[in-house]
């Protein structure tokens, strides 16, 4: 759990507090955490917080402090739209107060500015995860072009057949078994498909 200072008197001075607590390295679930306990030391009447992610890449994330056993007087619940790169990600960050009507102008002034800082950190941790995922979706790819292609010429010396008519082997057999085109190619190149 981050450490957080107490609450800072100017809202403006708590957004860049925020806004730097936030930039710190982290994946999503650290970001998360460190939304929800940013959220409390900086929005006022804010006594705890919630937030959550999903879409199609990403399953559903949340992170919150907020007491299941406490009732709060006061919600203010906002929409996220994050954003990285062509990707985005919709959510909510839900703001618990322990005192009736918590979330006047100003405070729901700080808390909207905040949630818009929250989303930059968001999505930086989101574009991160995701270009860790595609750089290893193209790790998959190479290593299964590559496999495919030695099927192909073991098929072709072996077959005395062209290029396209061992692919199209591997291809029938591929839906014959159900197995990735890739695990009969290495099968048959004599490698353990991961």
């Amino acid at each position: 759990m981050v450490s957080v200072e107490p609450r800072i008197d100017s809202p403006l001075a708590a957004l860049t507090t925020a806004a730097q607590m936030l930039a710190e390295p982290g994946g999503v679930p650290a970001v998360l955490e460190r939304v929800v306990s940013v959220a409390v030391a900086t929005v006022g009447g804010c006594s705890a917080a919630t937030v959550s992610l999903a879409d199609d890449e990403v399953p559903f994330v949340s992170a919150s402090n907020a007491d299941a056993d406490t009732s709060y007087a006061s919600v203010l619940d906002l929409s996220l739209t994050v954003s990285d790169g062509d990707d985005t990600t919709k959510g909510t960050l839900t703001f618990f107060g322990a005192q009736r009507q918590a979330f006047g102008p100003a405070n729901r002034l700080l808390a909207e500015a905040y949630a818009a800082v929250a989303t930059l950190a968001i999505g930086t941790a989101l574009g991160q995860l995701r270009a860790g995922v595609r750089e290893e979706q193209l790790r998959e790819a190479i290593a299964s072009r590559d496999v495919i292609g030695q099927a192909k010429g073991i098929l072709m010396a072996r077959e005395n057949c062209t290029a396209e008519e061992a692919f199209e082997f591997l291809r029938r057999a591929s839906q014959r078994e159900n197995l990735k085109l890739r695990d009969i190619a290495a099968r048959l190149a004599g490698q353990t498909p991961d």
